[in-house]
């Protein structure tokens, strides 16, 4: 009974874990979908989503006449607007709560405020006795403090200027430090560490470039600038790069008008394991703690 149980449990552990794996390597390798579209009439407009995981992570974004928008979903959920609801609804708890609060102290100080009331009363009864005597005083006081004051104003008060032996030093200090910091910028540079670094970066940047670059390219321009000798001169030109954008988009010259308008869609798509991938074999050099260390030094000098 006992060695029936522990496999038991074990064959279910084993296969919680399998599952748990299979279920990393689907989030790894599920590849995030991007699609842009890009449109200029006079303004510019952009549109475009982003999916991921069958789309059960969708996120849209837009930017026309100078406003963006993103709606950001799982599951069908907006979290933009659940966070919102949410926030509302704390508040109005937390009103409710002081609302309660206030109606309980105001129960219990009502009787404190009578008494209040009446030692108040009592205490205005002896001061108003008192005031008559100290007002003669306070007058004679007053009198002498305000001609002091006066003949402190009237005295004049010593020029603050700043020499002209101050300000070189202080542009003379200034120019130094900022000497000082070009020199170490520049050492830092001039290391091995940092351009073994920079040759890391380059490296994986260009990699990712290759799993990201889009795979769709469609769209049309049509351009003129009001002389036809300089729309043919942007027409050669365009011409050049025709073995990068291919048959997907279409270049119209327009040799009598002056305008610019086009249509881009971009589509493309990336694994999260490639990421994953890149970040560990930059975090795993050896160069990176000493550079990270050398950037600290860098930022406490």
């Amino acid at each position: 009974m006992v060695l029936s149980i522990l496999g038991a449990t074990l064959f279910l552990l084993l296969s919680v874990i399998l599952v748990l794996l299979l279920l990393l390597f689907l989030f790894l390798l599920l590849p995030i979908h991007y699609k842009v579209l890009a449109e200029y009439q006079e303004t510019l407009c952009l549109r475009g989503n982003v999916t991921w995981l069958a789309a059960i992570i969708f996120v849209r974004f837009s930017y026309s006449e100078g406003t963006p928008q993103i709606v950001f979903r799982i599951f069908g959920l907006d979290i933009r607007k659940f966070l919102a609801a949410r926030k509302d609804y704390r508040k109005k708890k937390a009103e409710k709560r002081r609302f309660k609060q206030q109606t309980g102290k105001q129960s219990q100080n009502g009787f404190r405020r009578e008494a209040e009331k009446e030692v108040r009363k009592k205490s205005a009864e002896g001061s108003s006795e008192n005031v008559s005597g100290k007002s003669a005083e306070g007058s004679s006081e007053n009198i002498s403090g305000k001609s002091a004051e006066e003949t402190s104003r009237n005295i004049p008060k010593k020029s603050s200027g700043i020499s002209k032996k101050g300000i070189r030093k202080n542009s003379h200090k200034n120019f130094r430090k900022k000497l000082k910091r070009c020199i170490r910028y520049k050492k830092f540079w001039q290391q091995e560490n940092t351009k073994r670094m920079v040759c890391i970066l380059k490296d994986n940047v260009v990699h990712l470039w290759r799993k990201l670059k889009p795979r769709v390219v469609r769209g049309s321009i049509e351009f003129g600038t009001g002389d036809p000798c300089l729309t043919g001169e942007f027409l050669g030109v365009a011409a050049l790069f025709y073995a990068y954008y291919g048959n997907g988009i279409t270049v119209i010259p327009d040799f009598e008008e002056k305008r610019l308008a086009g249509r881009l869609l971009i589509k493309g798509h990336i694994s999260l394991i490639t990421i994953v991938l890149i970040l560990l074999r930059i975090w795993l050099d050896g160069s990176w703690s000493e550079w990270k260390h050398d950037i600290e030094q860098l930022k406490e000098a």
